[in-house]
Parts: C-alpha cells; sequence; structure tokens
C-alpha cells in the first residue's frame, strides 16, 4: 500500500525530477512556494498539468485529476475487415 506521500502527484512529479521542489519550480517556471502550495492542496495546477505532464512522463489526470479525466477505454466491436 502506498503512503500518503508516495499517492500524491506533486511528491510524483518532484521525484521524477531529482527530489527536490526547486527543480520542479525552475522547469515549470514558478515559485518553489507554489510548489509547496500545489502538495498542500494535492495536486498540480490546472495551468501547468500539461507542461508537468510533458516533462515527468506523468499523465495529466494524475497531476490534476479536478480538472482532466482519465481516458476512456471503449468496447469497439472489431469488424470483419479488421
Amino acid at each position: 500500500m502506498k503512503t500518503d506521500h508516495e499517492q500524491n502527484p506533486v511528491n510524483r512529479a518532484v521525484n521524477a525530477l531529482g527530489g527536490k521542489d526547486q527543480f520542479l519550480a525552475d522547469a515549470v517556471g514558478v515559485t518553489h512556494q507554489a510548489v509547496s502550495d500545489w502538495r498542500k492542496k494535492g495536486y498540480i495546477s490546472y495551468r501547468k498539468a500539461a507542461q508537468v505532464a510533458a516533462i515527468t512522463g506523468i499523465p495529466e489526470f494524475i497531476l490534476c485529476p479536478k480538472f482532466f479525466k482519465p481516458p476512456m477505454k471503449t468496447r469497439r466491436k472489431r469488424t470483419a475487415t479488421e
């Protein structure tokens, strides 16, 4: 079972960039205080989620679940030509 620290998407993003708030802050052009605020809220600002996702490889819906939804799984029927 993951701890609260491991489940926080901000912590995941910070760890993906070396483990320091300042590394993430510098990468996306915010202050380390903004990163700390994101951690307290439990998600990354929707304005920066795409940028953080591109840098870290963590999907936007994990970084900012209040604004981004996971991709829908479709049950598309296969046709005879596929």
